[in-house]
């Protein structure tokens, strides 16, 4: 059987509870903000934000951030309300889909980037018309824009990546923590049941 990864504190040094916790109260605050920006960006058209680039980022930021604020407000739920082995199994799974969903968001956000670099450039090269320059010098400034806009990009999915999956690791740490101690319980209750029922015999 594959044993799964395991860690004792969320960060090094904060308990793993505490740090289930945090991580969903971020994520729900981060996936609420993303939703109201996104909407807001789409609410708001100017001439940056109309471009078709744009709309398609802040559609599919709306229904991913929606994905991962209610796989967040169940989690939060589930801290509050039903901190039981089974329910926490079932959060811990759905970190691991906020994950995928993480992955999937900024591969979109790449294609996207590429498919839609003409755009992108020609919306460069119309907001530095007024620079005193050649076309070839701000050609080549636009160009340069996009490739550093291009690799933050994959930058920002690298280190988001490592980070929600540190954090789905801490979630199924504190899910299989309570998994094991609700089967020491179990396993206590029944030598005591039975080592009672055999001195009743006595």
């Amino acid at each position: 059987m594959t044993k799964r990864p395991h860690i004792n504190n969320c960060c090094f040094c904060i308990p793993l509870k505490s740090g289930v916790i945090i991580i969903t109260l971020l994520w729900l605050i981060f996936g609420i903000y993303a939703i109201i920006d996104s909407s807001l960006g789409i609410a708001t058209p100017n001439k940056v934000n109309a471009l078709i680039y744009f709309k398609v980022q802040y559609i599919a930021s709306i229904v991913f951030n929606a994905l991962i604020t209610f796989g967040a407000a169940f989690g939060l739920y589930v801290l509050t309300y039903a901190n039981i082995p089974r329910m926490l199994s079932i959060y811990a799974k759905i970190a691991y889909v906020i994950v995928g969903i993480n992955v999937i968001s900024h591969i979109l956000t790449a294609v996207v980037s590429v498919v839609f670099k003409a755009d992108i450039l020609k919306l460069c090269a119309e907001l530095n018309a007024n620079i005193i320059a050649s076309v070839n010098e701000k050609s080549g400034a636009c160009n340069e824009e996009y490739d550093d806009f291009l690799k933050s990009i994959i930058m920002s999915a690298v280190v988001s990546t490592l980070i929600s999956v540190y954090f789905a690791i801490v979630i199924a740490s504190y899910a299989q923590r309570r998994n094991e101690k609700e089967k020491e319980t179990t396993a206590a209750d029944a030598a005591e049941t039975h080592l009672y029922e055999k001195t009743s015999k006595l």
